[in-house]
């Protein structure tokens, strides 16, 4: 029994300072830090019409985004999601075009100011220095 008793004391004095090593360069470690994935920020195409109920969005409710081929929908509500999500192709271009075809309409708008005078202002002629 006494050699028992001996024997286990001999075996913890033996394990205890490694369990304490162990311990110590667990606490005293520089953590790990995973490495994360960059954020990718996906454009907004920019919409104003909901391209499912052509509706204006944040007309009928709490306007809804949703993504497609790496670009940013605007859908008017929930409700839109489903249908939006049956054809993507056909809704997102339903959307890219209103968003081209509002953009062209801003560059006419600009072209007919311009033509008018109304756009970038002519310096006067001592400012161009004549």
């Amino acid at each position: 029994m006494k050699n028992k008793l001996i024997m286990f004391y001999a075996v913890t004095l033996l394990c205890a300072p490694g369990a304490w090593a162990q311990e110590a360069m667990t606490s005293n470690s520089v953590p790990v830090v995973e490495p994360q994935a960059p954020e990718v920020i996906v454009p907004n195409v920019g919409n104003k019409i909901c391209p499912v109920s052509k509706k204006e969005i944040g007309s009928v409710g709490e306007p809804v985004q949703i993504e497609h081929n790496g670009k940013m929908y605007n859908l008017c509500c929930p409700m839109c999601v489903k249908d939006f999500q049956s054809d993507p192709d056909k809704y997102s271009k339903i959307a890219d075009d209103e968003v081209a075809q509002s953009q062209g309409s801003m560059m006419e708008d600009k072209g007919a100011m311009m033509d008018q005078g109304q756009g970038e202002q002519q310096m006067p002629p001592a400012a161009q220095g004549y």
